[in-house]
C-alpha cells in the first residue's frame, strides 16, 4: 500500500499539471512566451494560506516541465518569502532583478521582446470545466488577457 506522503505527490502532480495544460493554452491564445502568477493566486490555488516550501517549488518546476521548461520562482525583497513564479516557453533573456513587483517585470519583460502577463488562476475545477468544453468545441477561446494587468 501507498505511503501517504505518495498519495500526496500524485495529488500536487495532477493540480499542477492541471494548471500547466490550462495557462498553456493561455499562453498559446495569447501569443506570450511568459505567464507569470502571484503569490496569493498560486497559494489560493493550491489550497495553502502562508507557507510555501521550497519542495513545492520543485515541484512544480518538475511538474509543468513539459509545457514551460523554464520557471523562475522569486522571492520577496529581502525576506525567504515566496513571491511570484514565472512560467516560460523559451529561456528567459536576462537574469531577474528582485526589485520589482510583478506586473513591473511583466512590463519590463514583455518590453524586451519576451512577452509576458500576469495571469489570474481560477480554480482547478474551473480550470477543467473550461478546457473540456474548449477541446470539444463548445466555446470559443477565452477573451485575451491584459499583459500588463
Amino acid at each position: 500500500m501507498a505511503a501517504p506522503e505518495e498519495f500526496y505527490r500524485e495529488f500536487v502532480t495532477r493540480t499542477n499539471r492541471t494548471m500547466a495544460v490550462y495557462l498553456a493554452m493561455v499562453a498559446w491564445t495569447q501569443r506570450l512566451d511568459c505567464v507569470a502568477i502571484d503569490r496569493d493566486e498560486i497559494l489560493r490555488y493550491w489550497g495553502l494560506t502562508t507557507r510555501v516550501e521550497d519542495q513545492r517549488i520543485d515541484w512544480l518546476k518538475s511538474d509543468v516541465n513539459q509545457f514551460f521548461p523554464h520557471v523562475e520562482a522569486l522571492f520577496e525583497d529581502g525576506r525567504n518569502k515566496f513571491g511570484s513564479v514565472y512560467l516560460a516557453r523559451r529561456e528567459f533573456p536576462e537574469p531577474f532583478a528582485n526589485l520589482m513587483n510583478t506586473k513591473a517585470r511583466a512590463k519590463v519583460l514583455t518590453s524586451k521582446g519576451f512577452p509576458t502577463a500576469v495571469v489570474p488562476l481560477p480554480t482547478e475545477a474551473e480550470m477543467l470545466t473550461q478546457l473540456t468544453v474548449l477541446i470539444h468545441g463548445l466555446r470559443d477561446l477565452p477573451p485575451p488577457v491584459s499583459r500588463n494587468a
